[in-house]
């Protein structure tokens, strides 16, 4: 199920390979191994490609249908796609440090509060 629900993931998002690849940082074709079920993906990747798709691990290993993890569940259940600035962030994040990590963290969130700030003025 795991194969299947890797591929479907990848198809539905408009991924190759290649790219989720690069986001593992490994070749195509080890990533490959992992739909082909040629090799079974560590927990720490599994992990890793739940929070990337934004499902459960549960989903991912055929535990459930429902993709949607559960503490997302109360979250906007809006369709949610990658857009190549998204996809090359998290790929970016991964070489980050947590350290580094934390404070792009803060700047993204000064960065929404300014957005939020701008839209109150233009609406006055």
């Amino acid at each position: 199920m795991l194969c299947q629900r890797l591929a479907e993931l990848r198809l539905e998002n408009g991924l190759t390979k290649k790219k989720l690849g690069e986001v593992l940082n490994m070749t195509p074709e080890g990533y490959g191994h992992y739909e082909s079920g040629k090799r079974k993906p560590t927990p720490d990747v599994i992990a890793m490609l739940s929070d990337f798709y934004n499902v459960s691990t549960d989903y991912l290993l055929g535990r459930t249908d429902d993709p949607i993890p559960p503490n997302e569940k109360n979250a906007s259940q809006d369709d949610i796609s990658l857009d190549d600035i998204e996809f090359a962030l998290f790929g970016e994040l991964r070489e980050l440090d947590d350290e580094d990590k934390e404070e792009l963290l803060r700047d993204a969130r000064r960065m929404r509060e300014l957005r939020e700030l701008r839209k109150k003025q233009e609406g006055k």
